[in-house]
């Protein structure tokens, strides 16, 4: 975590990677945002990933290697950043993929800020799974629903 006078700097640093979520980067969310909770200074948090993705999910290797449940049900649920107790607004600054995981990590965050590269999706149910971090829910109350349809005939 870098600070900027009252705002904190979270970047998901595993860019080899894709900033994938592993149990030590969970561990480490959970333990930043308790922390920036704690501290009066800080009022606002951007969170943003290095190099060229934001984040692409959980690590698969790290599931199989038995992190699983560090990262998915551990204190704060994924990544220990998705259902945090928060008073304190998160900005998700996203350049390149937001895919899995990383859209549901941005989906639970205050705001999106997206830079033209920036592309999102929830590819789990294109190998039968369920994005569990309530990326669907958070979706459909994030995005707006379509133009009101006329019917001209």
């Amino acid at each position: 975590m870098e600070r900027e006078g009252c705002v904190a700097i979270l970047t998901l640093n595993r860019p080899g990677r894709h900033n994938s979520i592993d149990a030590e980067m969970a561990n480490a969310l959970r333990a930043a945002i308790t922390e920036i909770e704690s501290d009066p200074d800080l009022r606002v948090v951007i969170l943003t990933g290095a190099a060229k993705s934001f984040c692409a999910g959980m690590d698969l290797g790290a599931f199989v290697d038995g992190q699983g449940d560090d990262i998915l049900f551990g204190a704060n649920r994924f990544a220990g950043f998705v259902d945090a107790p928060r008073s304190k607004p998160v900005i998700a600054a996203i350049e390149g993929a937001a895919l899995a995981g990383g859209c549901e990590i941005a989906l639970a965050c205050d705001m999106i800020i997206a830079s033209e590269t920036a592309f999102f999706g929830l590819p789990e149910v294109s190998v039968g799974t369920f994005p569990v971090a309530g990326g669907a829910f958070r979706l459909a109350r994030k995005i707006p629903p379509p133009p009101r349809r006329l019917n001209w005939f």
